[in-house]
């Protein structure tokens, strides 16, 4: 039984694969709240941490052995265009796997959680992408250095007529932004419109205002094709 974790800058993905399919995923906030079940049912467990570097201590003590992914030159079909390869963050790097497993060819891979991240895969070609702050980061420097605030009744508009709703609007645009230029990059440099793949704890709230395939567990996809490549 394989257990994928994905340890992010604010929560902690898993789930447990039995060679078949998901029999569960879930998000956590804390190692203490993997469920202690998991203990007993995984024999084989895969990290990607871009967390914290002790957290993956932690897991070795609880699991004992344990695979944690780095970038690579290429893996599972995906060649690693940036210019320093392991620099590459292995949440990324297992998502652009992900993604490339369950069939994208020429896409956008989007992960909306504490950062934004905008990357551009083509025939198995990572070219390169881009890093902004997600919608929490975004709203919290605003509040902080405006003393502006939202509200729970703010709604996206296309020409807000309230401080909350112009807040909300205008960060839910900063967000597609940066996806608005990839998309229009990579377009006219392979000549085909790019699908639009959306991963990340954030992504409802920006799928919405675009034409995509949402893909809430995309690191731990393709943390479950590199696992059949390293526990081969």
């Amino acid at each position: 039984m394989l257990l994928a974790i994905d340890i992010g800058n604010t929560r902690i993905k898993w789930g447990l694969h039995d060679g078949t399919g998901w029999l569960e995923r879930d998000a956590v906030t804390t190692l203490d709240a993997l469920p202690a079940h998991l203990d007993a049912l995984a024999d084989q467990v895969i990290l990607s941490n871009v967390g914290a570097p002790s957290l993956s201590g932690m897991l070795t003590r609880r699991f004992g052995r344990l695979h944690e992914i780095h970038a690579q030159p290429q893996q599972c079909g995906v060649r690693n265009g940036y210019r320093n390869p392991a620099s590459l963050g292995s949440d990324r790097w297992a998502a652009l796997i992900g993604a490339h497993a369950l069939g994208a060819r020429t896409a956008l891979v989007i992960n909306a959680g504490t950062a934004l991240t905008v990357d551009a895969l083509h025939l198995g070609d990572f070219l390169g992408g881009t890093i902004s702050p997600g919608y929490r980061l975004l709203t919290r420097s605003l509040t902080e250095a405006t003393g502006l605030h939202g509200t729970h009744d703010a709604i996206w508009s296309g020409f807000p007529d309230n401080t909350a709703s112009a807040l909300l609007t205008g960060c839910i645009a900063s967000l597609t932004g940066p996806i608005t230029h990839m998309h229009d990059t990579l377009a006219q440099q392979c000549a085909t419109q790019p699908e639009l793949w959306v991963a990340g704890g954030d992504a409802a709230l920006i799928a919405t205002h675009l034409t995509c395939r949402t893909e809430p567990h995309l690191v731990l996809e393709g943390l479950l094709h590199i696992a059949t490549e390293v526990f081969a």
